[in-house]
């Protein structure tokens, strides 16, 4: 079960989920622009890039991958991915505005889609609820929690969605250019919403801004089942503060260190940069003592498992390289792929396992989806771990 914190780290808003093993996520809140549709004006074409640059204020532009639209356009874009240093925010035109169960898009291949986390029993029962029901406007993906919650409250909040597109739709060329046309709930309760229901046992804060904030857009409209098994606690101890009582100081740096040591005496040394994330799995302590085969399988699979909870915890994206201890025979090599995807797969690290070589390294890919857990220190201004001086 997850534990979700809700605290202030250095000026900062931060949310921590917490399961029986330790932290998994951290996440530091800086006013994202994820998911803002405005009413854009095409500065310019490029066709040799098969782009676009749209400008969304008088100071701020985004790039829309398409050169088919006409300069000096206005066309409604919505922010998919921030800028990052000199880059400029990544654009789309297939608009879409997600809910608590539901994800409505303008266009879509097809009309129904479902979350991968929901069975063929949770499809099947969906579906069934769509006949008798009115025609869906826009195509839907159905959510995880859209599989918990009774199907009148997810009908509710589709026609709720569709109502807002439909005013962006029929009224975008009615209002001036930059133009917000929609803004997206607030980001804390977006993560709050894409925490499936049955994995949640309680949400902890000591702010009273942002417990009032909770309760209002998450807890209290959750289905009663889950209102009441799900706690919401403002956290109030003048001796021990939050922090202190979840352990967060030790947590976020040991997740910041390079070096994460395993309970056998192994460890494995984690390296980020901007081409990819190598990870390399050491014997550690084990070192010199004439490792017998089944012993090594046994240090692998252990790493896997870590190495699966750091990819979410640090939230690392992009190509993956793992360096295994070497082992002799293929069955064994076998049986630590297989451990390696049901770890990815138990943790939804979302990462995609691509092949072992002969040498035995491991290439994983994972998409980016926000900022690892090192860029959100450092876009707040806080060190790196390498100026922190981390040493192997």
């Amino acid at each position: 079960m997850i534990r979700a914190i809700i605290t202030g780290y250095k000026d900062k808003r931060l949310l921590a989920l917490k399961d029986e093993k330790g932290f998994i996520s951290f996440k530091l809140y800086d006013g994202s622009a994820l998911g803002t549709i405005i009413n854009g004006r095409v500065d310019k074409r490029v066709e040799n890039l098969n782009a676009c640059f749209v400008r969304l204020s008088a100071q701020e532009y985004g790039y829309l991958p398409t050169s088919e639209i006409k300069a000096s356009t206005t066309v409604p874009v919505q922010i998919v991915k921030e800028g990052k240093g000199d880059k400029k925010y990544l654009l789309t035109r297939q608009l879409s505005i997600a809910g608590r169960y539901a994800v409505i898009f303008k266009d879509a291949d097809k009309p129904v889609l479902f979350s991968k986390r929901i069975s063929t029993e949770g499809k099947g029962r969906i579906l069934e609820e769509l006949k008798a029901a009115e025609p869906l406007s826009y195509p839907v993906l159905f959510r995880a929690n859209s599989a918990r919650a009774e199907f009148p409250l997810v009908l509710e909040e589709v026609r709720k969605l569709s109502g807002i597109m439909d005013n962006i739709v029929c009224f975008n060329d009615k209002r001036p250019d930059y133009s917000v046309l929609y803004s997206p709930k607030d980001e804390l309760i977006r993560d709050l919403d894409d925490i499936e229901f049955d994995m949640l046992n309680e949400v902890i804060t000591d702010s009273e801004e942002a417990y009032e904030l909770i309760k209002r857009d998450y807890h209290d409209s959750l289905p009663e089942e889950y209102r009441n098994k799900i706690k919401l606690t403002l956290y109030r101890d003048e001796l021990l503060p939050l922090s202190g009582l979840v352990n967060l100081k030790a947590g976020l740096e040991r997740a910041r260190d390079r070096r994460v040591w395993l309970k056998s005496g192994s460890y494995i040394v984690i390296e980020q940069t901007e081409a990819l994330v190598s990870i390399d799995v050491n014997s550690g302590k084990n070192e010199g003592k004439g490792l017998r085969e089944d012993i090594i399988l046994r240090i692998n699979e252990e790493a896997a498992e870590e190495i699966a909870r750091q990819l979410r915890l640090r939230n690392l994206s992009g190509i993956i390289i793992i360096d295994f201890i070497n082992m002799k025979t293929q069955e064994n090599s076998e049986k630590l792929i297989k451990s390696l995807k049901q770890a990815l797969k138990a943790l939804d690290t979302k990462a995609a396992f691509m092949d072992m070589t002969k040498l035995g390294l491991v290439e994983l890919t994972r998409k980016r989806e926000g900022k690892s857990l090192e860029e959100m220190f450092v876009t707040a201004g806080l060190p790196s771990d390498r100026a922190r001086g981390f040493k192997l």
